[in-house]
């Protein structure tokens, strides 16, 4: 599988110049910029070095001419300093994520220079390399200079936009500082270093803290033993950057199912995240063996969590009635799980605070021992979390919270069309029992200012078929289903290559 993202960049200046003195602002100033191959070489290196990261400093000069994609310099360089005061925003609806940053100019700096020209670059001693460069204009977009005196201080402000498309559409994190300072030009990790956004990544299925065997430790290295390495490939002059990962073999990944890829730290705090539903269909599983009636069991187990759209056959029959069905696995959290350094991971599904559309991101919560105990140390509960400000999405609908644990300033809502919403536990309102409807609500919000805990109701782990009467014994069970993932196992290997196709913007 090959996931392509393509993005688009470009750069705009704005320029305030301001009276020490007074503090009006007597002057400002635009400009659009010329991208320059430098930022192409700089953008698909592997290389930590500062002077790969295209967006460090911030030009100014005072020459004339017409920018073009091969300058590497000011035409006349006047000066340069380190931009700070990172902004970053994110237009999730036009699909386009920026970052301001800025320096200022003292009045002192420059003084008697007729300033023409800016542009952002990388931090390489004297070898100044500009990686866009622009005129400055006036609003209407006519060419200004602006002479510099000794009482004016002159804010210069750089932000670069990227533009995404495709596949990529709700799968960039660009609230992640490990993407978003790689690709804003603004740090570059380290290719072997353990957070570097290219040189792991990890599958797991959506909502499942890969303890299965109940046993924290060995989990814990299976999981380290399913991380792939990735191989690194830029090319400046196609502008493009690919990875490939190692092979998922036969033996790789069998639980559960691949649902998100991590490509960075073994957490994916500082990287990318790859959502599956964002790039694959997901696979239809037929004709698979569910088991065999004694006569006795009514709850029988699918091999993969989240089924959609399900069929269930009884001797070749499909069972239309007296059967129900449950998607969910719960994670089970125990004492293996305690202690510094070995706290269980849940992936929890939540809708982005800035926009109420099916756009979706799916982020690790590390649960600790004090987070799941409940009075005693062998006492351990099974939640989910619902920060501050977050929307989530109920993957749990069919099992149903039994409490809501709101103990600081947390304030719930559930809703099931994200418009209407019903209040079910205020600031500091302890533990609230759920009944009803309150326990199945599609969707649950946090307005206040600190976590709070949804407690689910007590069942077995792992989606099911449940009979209300027991199959016969030999009847032969048999389901259809689809995920909404890829449905890895032993009959299966996985190969993934990660390819990030950069352009420059046109309107």
């Amino acid at each position: 599988m090959e996931l392509k993202h393509n993005l688009s960049i470009h750069n705009r200046f704005d320029i305030e110049v301001i009276n020490a003195k007074t503090g009006e602002i007597k002057q400002r100033a635009q400009a659009h910029n010329i991208i320059t191959n430098n930022l192409w070489t700089c953008l698909c290196s592997s290389n930590s070095s500062s002077e790969n990261n295209y967006f460090y400093e911030i030009f100014w000069g005072s020459g004339t001419g017409t920018p073009a994609a091969t300058d590497t310099d000011m035409f006349t360089y006047e000066g340069k300093q380190t931009a700070g005061n990172n902004v970053f925003n994110v237009d999730w609806t036009n699909r386009v994520a920026s970052c301001t940053r800025s320096i200022q100019l003292n009045e002192q700096t420059s003084v008697g220079v007729e300033i023409s020209e800016v542009g952002i670059g990388t931090h390489s001693g004297n070898n100044n390399r500009v990686c866009t460069h622009a005129m400055l204009e006036d609003m209407n977009g006519n060419p200004i200079t602006i002479e510099k005196t000794n009482v004016d201080i002159i804010n210069i402000y750089a932000t670069v936009f990227i533009h995404w498309s495709g596949a990529s559409d709700g799968s960039l994190q660009w609230g992640n500082d490990g993407l978003r300072y790689y690709m804003f030009g603004i740090q570059k990790p380290s290719p072997s270093g353990y957070y570097s956004f290219y040189s792991y990544t990890r599958a797991t299925k959506e909502l499942n803290p890969f303890y299965r065997s109940g046993n924290f430790t060995n989990d814990y290295f299976n999981l380290l033993n399913d991380m792939k390495n990735g191989t690194f490939a830029g090319s400046a002059a196609n502008k493009k950057i690919e990875v490939t990962f190692e092979r998922y073999a036969v033996e790789n990944m069998n639980v559960g199912g691949l649902g998100t890829f991590f490509i960075g730290g073994y957490q994916g705090e500082a990287s990318l995240v790859l959502p599956v539903e964002d790039f694959y269909a997901g696979d239809d599983i037929t004709n698979e063996a569910v088991g065999t009636g004694d006569g006795e069991t009514t709850r029988f187990t699918l091999d993969f969590d989240f089924p959609e759209n399900i069929s269930v056959y009884v001797n070749g029959t499909k069972r239309t009635s007296g059967v129900t069905f449950r998607r969910i696995c719960i994670p089970p959290i125990d004492q293996e799980s305690q202690g510094y350094g070995s706290q269980p991971q849940l992936y929890v599904r939540r809708l982005r605070n800035t926009s109420t559309t099916s756009k979706k991101e799916l982020i690790s919560y590390t649960l600790g021992s004090y987070q799941c105990n409940e009075g005693t140390s062998s006492n351990f509960k099974r939640f989910y979390p619902i920060g501050a400000g977050w929307i989530i999405e109920n993957m749990a609908n069919i099992i149903g919270f039994a409490s809501i644990k709101n103990d600081n300033a947390g304030v719930i809502y559930g809703s099931n069309d994200l418009t209407n919403w019903v209040l079910l536990a205020d600031a500091n309102a302890g533990t609230v029992e759920l009944t009803g409807a309150e326990q199945t609500y599609k969707y649950y919000k946090n307005d206040g200012s600190a976590e709070a805990r949804l407690y689910w109701n007590d069942m077995d782990d792992g989606a099911a078929i449940i009979f209300d009467t027991a199959p016969a014994v030999g009847d032969v069970i048999t389901a259809n289903y689809h995920t909404p993932y890829v449905a890895k196992d032993a009959d299966h290997v996985f190969d993934l290559k990660v390819t990030f196709q950069f352009g420059e913007y046109t309107e």
